[in-house]
């Protein structure tokens, strides 16, 4: 222990001690080298501080050059910074608001038709002046001063867009826009929608016209906003003032049902009566039949289809009965006009659909799109074959005195003849159609029987009173009487007798009119031309003796017999 404490003893001066740390530090190569570093350090920090310093003072002056700047244009639009496209930079809001207040002074807006007509409004003509609202401060009030240096860092700082506060007079602004040529309703052509027409046999979409109809309040209204804006020119066509038309060529719907109808109705369906008249299912008929959905496009209903074909005939069963009894239209085989006279309503028969069949055909016919022309179906009818008055009728025309006798739809006969007595009314033969009640042979064909007064001597019995015997004063008797006695005396009287008005036996009789009928006439020794005007029968149709054969052995009972003038 003792000898360790000698050892760490301290010296006795400081002197010796640090020269003897001295020594141990030669001895050390590394601590000089520590040592000046140290002091190279120092220097170093000291340069720092000092440029730090100098830093902070230059950005102190920026900072203060920026904001010094800052405050002096704070009362200033921003550099870039415009307002509905107008540069307002380094401008105050007084300043922006007097450049608007004059700028209205000299506004004005042109307005073009689409027919290239061109009207002026100038700011005058309405009182049109800037007021100020407070929209300029607003944009500015916005910016945040001291960030005005970012200006200057792109070249648009804000783009703004506002109403510019102004005022007019839109009663005189309206005056005006109705003033202009092109406004008047004389010079204006309505816009004309596009339709389903019916041309040269087909449907077809017609041409829409546009026109040049102005939608006044949609104009008002797109003038106002024009101005309200500031804007220069306002074109009517571009601002939709234009009344168009709302359907057009194109329209889908409108091509769509061309077409449908074009299949489904392009045919007729022509019903021909008996009274020579035609019922016709055409493109009219057809359409009203058609149905339409939601968009408007036609189509064919099958369920509604079958109704209205049920309807249409039982229409055509009433218009077939309707024809009983009444006028029927022919041709004439004379001249080839139409000719119309009555059916009695004694002619036996009578026209009447069969409505089942007739259905079954009719639908057939319209569910193929046939065009066809024919007879209604008959369940019953008056004549046998086609036409009003059948195939088979016999054709008398009085005025030209000739009959035709048809079979089949042909004539196999014809002749001249000799009808009443025109000029005689109560012999002229009537018009009408009758038909032929019956023929019979060797007929004595009698007129009207006459009654006739005559004068006749009658016998007549008288009788003779007798006498009384003449006596003497003694009763005997002197004369003797004499007995009561008859005579025959003649005594004229009136009578009355019953004759007919002629009598003529004919070789063939074909009576269709009660007394007239058609017969061969041996007396006469001509036919036709204007016999019959003074000299013709007493109603009854006069034959040659061989054409009457003819006719005797071909026609049969119920023909159609018809007679016209």
């Amino acid at each position: 222990m003792s000898e360790t404490k000698s050892k760490i003893k301290t010296p006795r001066t400081g002197k010796n001690k640090i020269g003897n740390l001295g020594k141990r530090q030669k001895k050390n190569p590394t601590k000089p080298e520590s040592s000046k570093s140290g002091k190279g350090l120092g220097k170093k920090k000291t340069l720092l501080l000092a440029l730090l310093l100098v830093l902070l003072c230059i950005i102190a002056v920026a900072i203060g050059v920026y904001l010094y700047y800052g405050y002096r244009h704070k009362d200033e639009f921003f550099k870039g910074t415009s307002i509905n496209g107008m540069d307002v930079s380094g401008k105050t809001v007084r300043d922006v608001e007097t450049i608007f207040s004059d700028s209205t002074k000299t506004y004005s807006i042109s307005v073009t038709s689409k027919d290239g007509q061109t009207e002026n409004i100038q700011a005058a003509d309405i009182d049109y002046c800037y007021v100020s609202d407070g929209s300029i401060q607003k944009i500015f009030d916005e910016q945040i001063w001291w960030q005005w240096g970012k200006s200057y860092l792109t070249s648009k700082q804000g783009e703004h867009q506002t109403s510019v506060a102004i005022t007019y007079d839109k009663e005189k602004l309206r005056s005006i826009m109705n003033s202009w040529s092109f406004m008047a309703k004389e010079n204006q052509i309505a816009p004309v929608d596009s339709t389903l027409a019916y041309e040269e046999g087909q449907y077809v979409v017609t041409e829409h016209v546009d026109g040049n109809t102005i939608d006044e309040t949609v104009l008002f209204d797109a003038l106002t906003a024009a101005i309200d804006n500031t804007e220069k020119t306002l074109s009517v066509e571009e601002a939709d003032a234009y009344i168009m038309p709302t359907v057009t060529k194109t329209d889908a719907v409108l091509n769509d049902n061309a077409k449908t109808l074009n299949e489904q109705t392009n045919f007729t369906i022509t019903h021909n009566m008996p009274d020579g008249t035609t019922k016709v299912i055409d493109k009219d008929v057809l359409l009203s039949w058609m149905s339409t959905d939601e968009t408007g496009r036609y189509y064919r209903d099958e369920a509604v289809f079958n109704e209205k074909i049920a309807a249409y005939v039982q229409e055509l069963s009433a218009a077939v009965d309707a024809c009983n009894g009444s006028n029927v239209t022919f041709t004439s085989s004379n001249s080839g006009n139409p000719r119309q006279v009555t059916i009695p309503s004694y002619i036996s028969g009578s026209w009447a659909v069969n409505t089942e069949e007739e259905t079954k055909q009719l639908t057939s016919e319209i569910m193929s799109n046939t065009t066809t022309s024919r007879e209604p179906i008959y369940s019953s009818r008056r004549f046998s074959g086609s036409g009003p008055l059948g195939d088979t009728y016999v054709e008398i025309d009085l005025s030209a005195q000739h009959l035709w006798y048809y079979q089949g739809g042909t004539v196999v006969l014809e002749t001249d003849i000799v009808s009443g007595t025109y000029t005689n009314a109560s012999r002229r033969t009537p018009e009408g159609v009758y038909s032929l009640d019956y023929k019979q042979r060797d007929r004595v064909l009698r007129g009207q029987q006459i009654q006739e007064t005559v004068e006749v001597q009658v016998p007549v019995e008288v009788t003779v009173p007798g006498t009384d015997p003449v006596l003497d004063e003694n009763g005997n008797v002197i004369t003797p009487g004499t007995p009561p006695t008859t005579k025959i005396e003649y005594q004229t009287e009136q009578r009355t007798e019953t004759r007919y008005e002629y009598e003529c036996p004919v070789d063939y009789w074909m009576p269709f009119n009660g007394g007239i009928g058609m017969h061969d006439a041996a007396w006469r020794g001509s036919f036709g031309g204007s016999i019959y005007m003074y000299s013709g029968s007493h109603g009854c149709i006069n034959m040659p003796h061989s054409k009457a054969g003819e006719l005797f052995e071909m026609i049969e009972k119920g023909c159609p017999v018809v007679c016209y003038y």
